[in-house]
């Protein structure tokens, strides 16, 4: 596999509308190198939906995208990847549709962009996404003591695709990581969208020194992405670009402090914007019916409040041009 033609996303929601004042971050990170070894991310703040629904859609999806296509291409003097997989988390299975009618359709339009038109035009990039999780209840043991690790778990790099997995989506349960205490809990990983690893350019690849059927394939790669995390000598239990962008969340969580502390986290400094910045009363405050009852003219009013405290928000996520294309939140 010629790793330099991969673009390798993950992008995670962390919803804080039910208890943090409606507010959503939404992070990407994605590789910009051959290696896999830069992932330089993205901070986004997206509006919570409107009383007793729940956005867990992303909408700046395009622009985010777009956003990491232009590094990439700053890096491989200006070719764009030919392959792109994005890891999603924070969906449960009755999102998966959810997904694929919303966010596919925003990755193809980045994709579509006129400034990535000369290579795009003729060959669109093919998509994969992933959806990982590690909140399962779901355990394997070694069938004998000799294929047991010393803390009697399967050894790493332990794949299963078969038997115990749904039969509506490609799936399978992977651990990569060498539990050190206690029983290990593997990975899953669900593919809802799979345009690469059916391809027979990429199976037949003779870089690979052998031929890898897609369902070996895509565990191999992952299992190998476990092995390069950056903060870790070992494998590691999920996919790296998944950690980093927890470490970036709770990055930006310390730039929106105000707004998960109180004002009390703000009163330091009287410049900061959070501490003045939030609105009376929040969209997400009121009750379905009682919004219902609302006029139009007192909907746009708490609308526009809510748009003008996001854009002062989104001003305090953003990073010094000098450190937002690396790897700053590590």
């Amino acid at each position: 596999i010629d790793v330099s033609r991969w673009a390798i996303l993950r992008q995670d929601i962390f919803l804080f509308f039910r208890l943090f004042l409606g507010i959503q971050q939404l992070l990407e990170v994605a590789s910009i190198d051959g290696t896999l070894g830069q992932w330089p991310g993205v901070i986004s703040v997206q509006k919570a939906g409107v009383p007793g629904s729940a956005r867990e859609m992303v909408d700046e999806l395009k622009s985010m995208l777009a956003s990491r296509l232009r590094l990439w291409a700053k890096n491989h003097k200006g070719a764009l990847p030919e392959n792109i997989i994005m890891y999603r988390d924070g969906i449960s299975e009755g999102q998966y549709d959810l997904c694929l009618e919303q966010e596919l359709p925003r990755l193809q339009e980045a994709t579509r962009m006129d400034e990535f038109a000369h290579q795009y035009k003729k060959v669109p990039p093919r998509l994969t996404i992933i959806v990982c999780s590690k909140r399962h209840h779901t355990r394997f043991f070694p069938t004998s003591i000799n294929t047991a690790s010393k803390t009697s778990n399967c050894k790493a790099g332990t794949n299963v695709d078969r038997d115990v997995t749904t039969p509506q989506y490609w799936e399978f349960f992977l651990q990569a990581h060498h539990c050190i205490q206690g029983t290990a809990k593997p990975c899953r990983y669900i593919v809802i969208k799979d345009e690469i690893f059916n391809h027979k350019n990429i199976i037949n690849n003779p870089k690979l020194g052998r031929t890898l059927q897609p369902a070996t394939m895509l565990p191999y790669i992952t299992n190998n992405m476990c092995h390069m995390f950056g903060r870790a000598t070992k494998a590691v239990s999920l996919c790296p670009p998944a950690y980093y962008a927890d470490i970036l969340c709770e990055r930006a969580r310390v730039y929106l402090s105000g707004q998960f502390l109180g004002d009390a986290a703000a009163q330091d400094d009287p410049n900061d914007i959070r501490r003045d910045s939030k609105p009376v009363r929040w969209i997400r405050d009121f009750k379905p019916e009682e919004w219902e009852r609302l006029n139009p003219q007192v909907k746009a009013h708490y609308e526009r409040k809510a748009i003008n405290h996001m854009e002062r928000l989104q001003s305090a996520c953003e990073i010094h041009k000098d450190l937002k294309d690396s790897m700053f939140y590590v």
